[in-house]
Order: C-alpha cells, then structure tokens, then sequence
C-alpha cells in the first residue's frame, strides 16, 4: 500500500506513531552509501515504526519511495530545516538526510518531541563487509 503526503493536521487529530526498536545487540552488518561507499549506518540499528521496519511512500512529486528506518545513521547529516509539510509519520518533522561523504540524498530524519529515527532509501544502501570486533 502506498501512502502520500499528507498535509500537517492540528495536534489533536494525529494518531501516535508506534516505533519498536528491535536492534540487535551485536555490531551488526554495515550498511553503506551506494555512491561512495561510506558507512551510513548498520544492520543492528534497524527498528520499526508503525508496526513495520520498510515502508512505501510518495512525494508530493509523484516520486515513490522505498525506505527502512534506523534507530540511528551516524554517516547521515540531516541538511534541512525540520518540517511538518506533506509529513508521512503523524507528530513527526522531517527533515532531509544527506551522505556525510558525497552529500548524495539517502532519506530523511524524522523527530518527534520524544523519539527520532532516520528513514533510509533502499536502493541508496549497500551492504558493506561485517565489522570487527573492538573497532
């Protein structure tokens, strides 16, 4: 199922955001950017929201996107202002996320007064070599 934008509501109207976060306790795998393969974030920080890690949403654009969401992305730089236009996650601000290295568009940090999480495009990650132990 596919889901717009849709424009910020009063308050009062949005229903809460669920996030579960299933993260596990090891290194987990790297996830890199797929232009410069600089290291975004990992398998390990992979949580839910809404009940499901990956999710489908489209732009006001037209343009559809496919996307996880991470309890943290270290290699990710939120490089906008937050805002609460065209918001996917009721009670949530975005904001635009960028490869710390090459600054190619990865996906969005999402804040709320009590969580945040960034959603990350798939086919903008690849998977890089595990991580050793103690590095």
């Amino acid at each position: 199922m596919i889901e717009c934008f849709q424009q910020g509501s009063r308050e009062s109207e949005k229903p809460s955001v669920s996030v579960v976060d299933r993260r596990d306790a090891g290194l987990g795998q790297p996830l890199l950017c797929a232009r410069c393969k600089h290291p975004i974030t990992t398998t390990a920080a992979r949580i839910e929201v809404g009940g499901q890690h990956e999710h489908v949403r489209m732009n006001p654009h037209g343009i559809e996107y496919v996307f996880g969401c991470f309890a943290e992305a270290p290699g990710c730089l939120a490089v906008s202002w937050p805002s609460t236009e065209f918001v996917w996650f009721p009670g949530y601000t975005w904001e635009v996320g960028r490869c710390e290295r090459c600054r190619e568009h990865l996906g969005w940090r999402f804040a709320s007064a009590e969580h945040a999480f960034f959603g990350l495009i798939s086919d903008r990650l690849v998977d890089g070599e595990p991580a050793a132990e103690g590095s």
